[in-house]
């Protein structure tokens, strides 16, 4: 069975002329002819710009489901449609607090390290904000953070 019969009609072809608008973009062009202008979803990537962003510039960011929300030392903040997992490949100077922070360790103001074993690791950045680390990552966290020196005064 071939598809080709039914497709001009699903993107409204059929409809499509000499100043017609096909069905599917009737109401935004009706709200568009009233002043309307639709909403862009913040983070989504389009065609028309792509947004370079450097490593070094971001504080943390923290994961939202297929979304994560950059912090910026000098700037506002962006939601960026990629996981966290992505960025994390990308950027490997980044450290991973838990399942849904990233952190630039050139920013961290303070650590908190808990005095008893269970206790949680807790990371102040630069802007104030304070983030836990998830308790399957403490120790790496903790080696890294030492072997680099953030800890040191």
């Amino acid at each position: 069975m071939s598809l080709a019969p039914v497709v001009p009609s699903l993107h409204g072809a059929g409809q499509a002329g000499p100043g017609r608008v096909p069905y599917l973009f009737q109401d935004r062009w009706a709200d568009l002819r009233r002043g309307r202008l639709p909403q862009r979803l913040p983070g989504v990537p389009t065609p028309m710009r792509e947004i370079q962003i450097n490593p070094d510039e971001v504080m943390y960011a923290v994961g939202d489901a297929n979304y994560a929300h950059i912090h910026f030392a000098n700037a506002k903040p962006i939601v960026y449609a990629r996981t966290l997992k992505l960025l994390h490949e990308r950027w490997p100077v980044m450290l991973r607090l838990h399942k849904h922070v990233l952190i630039n360790p050139n920013f961290i103001r303070s650590v908190h390290v808990p005095k008893r074993n269970g206790g949680v690791l807790s990371v102040t950045m630069r802007d104030g904000s304070s983030h836990d680390a998830g308790r399957r990552r403490k120790a790496g966290i903790l080696k890294f953070l030492n072997q680099n020196n953030v800890l040191k005064p």
